[in-house]
């Protein structure tokens, strides 16, 4: 049985709490479903609410978000190295403060 997996958090607020459009939303968790599919051989979507603090705003956001899930079997590092990066593109594109990863180990916030 597999008990590694990685959750990748997209956003679906750009800027600090701008609104993404659904389309713009849809073909970002696309994205990340397909790299997740490539990388580890699948995924699960599901939709979730949540909300952060924002320093730079001095604001909690709140938004819908997408959780996109996958157990993977090549090495812990390995998933996360590949997780971190394709977060790291996404929040400079989106300009977002933080990506959130989620690991067995706990969670990550992934920066520009």
């Amino acid at each position: 049985m597999n008990k590694n997996y990685i959750k990748f958090y997209v956003p679906s607020t750009r800027d600090g709490g701008i609104p993404l459009d659904d389309e713009t939303t849809r073909l970002l968790v696309k994205k990340v479903e397909i790299q997740f599919a490539q990388k580890f051989g699948g995924f699960t979507a599901y939709p979730a609410f949540g909300g952060w603090y924002s320093q730079d705003k001095n604001t909690i956001i709140q938004e819908n978000i997408t959780i996109i899930e996958s157990y993977y079997s090549c090495n812990d590092d390995e998933a996360l190295r590949f997780s971190v990066n394709l977060a790291r593109e996404i929040a400079k594109e989106w300009n977002q403060e933080a990506i959130s990863i989620e690991t067995r180990e706990g969670i990550e916030f992934v920066s520009q």
